[in-house]
């Protein structure tokens, strides 16, 4: 092979094709030696001097050195050669020429006018092959089948960084001692086993801003923290396989560090301020510390049982130190310090590196914190390190390169890669080897994590669990108290048992953007609405990996949701039908129950053993109203000094509603009929969320990306529980006591076959929007009354304030004897078809345990606001206007179709004489 090189010392070189017996053949009267051509037939080499506007040629090794056209060329650059013609292409006239190649007359330009040429190539078809001896099986090789001048006619080679072994044909997986290094978008790995240093790009793909970096000495995989994606990555260096093991409730990750021992992984994460710990696969994830101030480079060391990483807050930079399961912080380094970036552990002199940016140096001290000492100084801006044996090695920003020296003798610094921009973090591998693992063979007997400490080990929980009383190995299955959020790309949860209140993913898969939650304590199902995915859907509270949907694009355009937890129905408001809507609990039996007078119906909330239903609107009149559980009794409990009404809760003890308003930036109360309204938090940004738990109320915040509570009785003791949630929408509380009470369709579905409401005076059965020929809207069995008001009092209680409406009653009366015989034999008749109706009914309102054929996912949906409907003082809902600092209220669905409305006229309402009043129960509290 024959290459040009036109640098200072301008030359032809030629080498084997694997690169043996290099030598120079050109080396005078030569300035810029552009395209280099071959006539394999004559065996004369042809090239261009773009200095000296000539063409030359000579033998294959260099003798016989002529002219073929001299100093008549405008800025030649590319070349080839075909048959008796030679090609050239020419800057200076931007056109292709050609010429007679044994006298480079008969020149002409055959292409004329292009711009930016380059290089010309000829291309023949049916060119004769030639044998090789590589054609047979690669010739033996593992990798590379390099032609040769030598005996053998050709040489096997690995890739760059790879030995090749001692059989002369195959090649080792890896190097034996390497480097790995973070370019921000890509990784890079540089042999240290070559008689070369060349760094080579790994094939990982998609990478923004990679960090930090590790590597699992055991599997050979690599871990990256992307803070631009807010993601963590687990790879093969061989870039095959790419997962994501950590991508929720995570922000600006600059360190991690591997325990490849006991098998954990440890990050810094700087936006949350904290130090967390998971297992490899990013499960059991528990939080260390919180509090910090700009937490980067972290390392541990297992045979200690010490855990070590860098702070460089401004005003208390440090490097810190605890044991591995959290316990016994310290600071370790906090006088002249001032950018602690790198760190890197020498396990066999049990000695910190630590690299100092605004300090330009590099410093060590031993582990337990004494015999501090400077090794490098004068550096420009040192930021990653690594040991290895005798060397150490680090990253700088300003001279963009990769050096090493000695790490005792303060020698020379050696360069070994200029140029690289966005170095980062860098591994020396291998790294230490795993030892033995205390916690054995049954992970220390700990139910979730077993933690390395100086003393052996300590079981430790998930954030936000606590161990089990008189247990310290198991950990409670979920905490006892606990706010669920719904957020961008995530649902999490917030214990409230323990702190600190730190926001955990639930890890419900395929999750994209959920608005509104809520949940069915009894059946263990949590419910959420996802915008992008326009649908309801469900998952296990006990197995979160799984969801599947209910509702689908086509049925619905969700937006506030409510799940009635004694009838097991579920409510939500329509944003696109623009309606209040009911199915059962598997999204069977669906009706729309309000689809009149409503604009931008938005949160909703249920009252069932008072069998109320309650829900906001935001439209140009907003307001609140409240109906019964099948729509009925409709009425206005507030429509003035309301602006922008997004969340709603009960409080079923206190028997008074809530709500925010993100217009007025308010949270008021007033009583189930709208009556002692008060105001009890102001200069709330942007409410959104709205939940009760115990005396607090807790709220969602778009312009502050927080959760807050305050008292819910004065508003007061207002305290921010967690902040930087990017998208934060709805919230629910959950307790131990959530979702009591009892009403008729508690009990056997009320009797109802397919949609049970119950009302203050009784319930009633409605049938789906669809026919449904196994439908009754009569009740098949007769269920008491189990409350501690008659039907009249009820009634007394829920004045109606708007939109009235009365119950009626059977009168009683005097029935003939025929009419008796009559209706005996009618009943009989209809005894024996509630019978088959009520075996189809089972069929079909068995609840679905689980997703059929897999959770399903659907194409985004297009949001825009609706027409007049819409305040002209408000701005069309989009994503990425939900994080703007001037954003206005928005909602989110898509425009469709108006449909009928539905609520059943004919529904029959069962009226019973009240029996005895029940022994009292306990109220529930939310």
């Amino acid at each position: 092979m024959f290459w040009t090189d036109w640098g200072k010392n301008a030359k032809i070189e030629r080498a084997g094709m694997d690169a043996g017996g290099r030598v120079t053949i050109v080396n005078t009267d030569l300035q810029w030696p552009n395209g280099l051509a071959i006539d394999h037939g004559r065996r004369v080499l042809y090239w261009l001097d773009a200095s000296s506007n000539t063409i030359e040629t000579a033998n294959l090794d260099g003798t016989n050195r002529k002219p073929l056209i001299k100093g008549e060329l405008s800025h030649p650059f590319g070349l080839d050669l075909w048959q008796d013609i030679i090609l050239w292409s020419d800057w200076g006239t931007k056109s292709i020429h050609l010429a007679n190649k044994l006298t480079g007359g008969e020149r002409q330009a055959v292409v004329k006018g292009l711009k930016g040429l380059m290089d010309v190539r000829v291309f023949q078809r049916g060119q004769e092959h030639i044998e090789s001896p590589c054609d047979d099986h690669n010739g033996g090789c593992s990798h590379l089948c390099l032609l040769s001048s030598r005996p053998a006619g050709y040489t096997c080679a690995c890739p760059t960084g790879i030995l090749l072994k001692s059989d002369q044909h195959m090649c080792y997986s890896s190097p034996d001692k390497s480097l790995v290094f973070a370019r921000r978008e890509d990784i890079r790995q540089m042999s240290l086993v070559t008689p070369y240093l060349a760094d080579v790009v790994l094939p990982l793909t998609g990478l923004q801003h990679v960090v930090a970096l590790d590597v699992d000495s055991v599997t050979g995989d690599i871990f990256l923290p992307d803070s631009a994606a807010s993601v963590i990555f687990r790879a093969s260096l061989d870039g095959r396989k790419m997962t994501r093991i950590v991508y929720a409730a995570i922000d600006t990750v600059e360190g991690l560090a591997l325990d490849i021992t006991g098998r954990k992984m440890y990050w810094t994460d700087m936006k949350r301020r904290s130090v967390e710990v998971s297992e490899m696969d990013g499960s059991n994830r528990r939080v260390l510390f919180t509090g910090l101030d700009r937490p980067r480079a972290i390392t541990t060391h297992y045979p200690s049982g010490k855990l070590f990483w860098t702070d460089w807050g401004e005003e208390y930079p440090r490097i810190e130190v605890a044991d591995m399961d959290g316990n016994n912080r310290k600071v370790l380094v906090d006088t002249n310090v001032a950018w602690p970036n790198g760190l890197s552990l020498d396990w066999q002199e049990q000695e910190l590196y630590w690299t100092d940016a605004r300090a330009d140096r590099i410093q060590a001290i031993g582990i337990d914190g004494r015999n501090r000492r400077t090794v490098v100084t004068d550096l420009p801006h040192p930021y990653g390190v690594t040991v290895q044996g005798k060397w150490i090695y680090w990253t700088d920003w300003e001279t963009k390169s990769l050096n090493r020296t000695q790490k005792k003798s303060h020698g020379t610094i050696y360069s070994m890669r200029e140029g690289l921009a966005g170095l980062m973090d860098i591994k020396a591998l291998p790294g230490p080897a795993a030892g033995d693992n205390v916690c054995g063979d049954h992970n220390g007997k700990c139910s979730h994590l077993c933690l390395r400490n100086p003393d052996g080990y300590s079981c430790a929980c998930p954030t936000g669990l606590t161990m089990m009383k008189n247990n310290n190995h198991r950990c409670k299955e979920e905490p006892d108290s606990y706010l669920i959020f719904a957020a961008k790309g995530m649902l999490g949860r917030i214990s409230l048992d323990t702190e600190p209140l730190w926001d955990v993913p639930l890890g419900v898969s395929a999750t994209s953007r959920p608005i509104d939650v809520d949940f069915h304590k009894k059946k263990n199902l949590l419910f959420y609405t996802d915008a992008d995915l326009d649908s309801i859907r469900v998952v296990s509270l006990k197995n979160m990996s799984h969801p599947w949907t209910i509702l689908s694009p086509g049925d619905v355009t969700p937006d506030g949701l409510a799940v009635d937890w004694l009838a097991d129905n579920i409510y939500w408001t329509d944003a696109g039908d623009k309606a209040v809507k009911v199915a059962r609990l598997d999204g069977t039996s669906q009706k729309t129950i309000i689809n009149s007078q409503l604009l931008e119906p938005r949160a909703i909330a249920v009252f069932p053993s008072d069998g109320l239903l309650f829900w906001t609107d935001w439209g140009n009149m907003s307001k609140i109203e409240r109906s019964y559980l099948d729509g009925s009794e409709r009425t206005v409990l507030l429509d003035e000094d309301i602006g922008w009404p997004n969340g709603i809760t009960i409080d079923y003890k206190m028997r008074r509603i809530f709500w925010n308003d993100a217009k007025g930036d308010t949270i008021g109360s007033s009583d189930l009929d709208g009556g002692n309204r008060v105001v009890l938090v102001q200069q709330v940004p942007h409410p959104f969320g709205l939940t009760l738990l115990g005396n607090h109320i807790y709220w969602t915040d778009w312009d502050t990306l927080t959760i807050e509570r305050a008292d819910k009785t004065s508003g007061s003791n207002r305290k921010v529980i967690r902040s930087g949630i990017e998208g934060i929408m709805e919230i629910m509380a959950v307790t131990k006591t959530s979702q009591e009470g009892w009403n008729q369709c508690a009990d056997r579905n009320g009797g109802c076959s397919n949609l049970c409401f119950y009302h203050p005076a009784g319930r009633s059965c409605a049938c789906p929007d669809h026919f449904d020929s196994a439908c009754s809207e009569r009740p098949f069995l007769k269920i008491p009354l189990e409350s501690g008001r008659s039907d009249e009092s009820s009634r007394k209680h829920y004045g109606h304030k708007k939109n009235g409406g009365t119950t009626s009653e059977d009168p009683p009366g005097l029935i003939p004897l025929l009419a008796v015989l009559a209706l005996v034999l009618v009943v009989s008749v209809l005894a024996m078809m509630a019978v088959v109706a009520w075996w189809k009914y089972k069929k079909q309102t068995k609840m679905v345990e689980g997703p059929k054929g897999g959770a399903l996912t659907y194409t985004n949906p297009t949001y825009s606001a609706s027409n007049s409907d819409v305040n002209t003082d408000r701005k069309p809902f989009t994503w990425r206007r939900l994080h703007h600092e001037a954003n206005h209220q928005g909602r989110m669905f898509e425009e469709k179709g108006e449909v009928a409305a539905l609520i059943s006229e004919g529904s029959s309402v069962e009226h019973e004489s009240p029996p005895p009043t029940p022994p009292t129960r306990p109220d529930p509290v939310t």
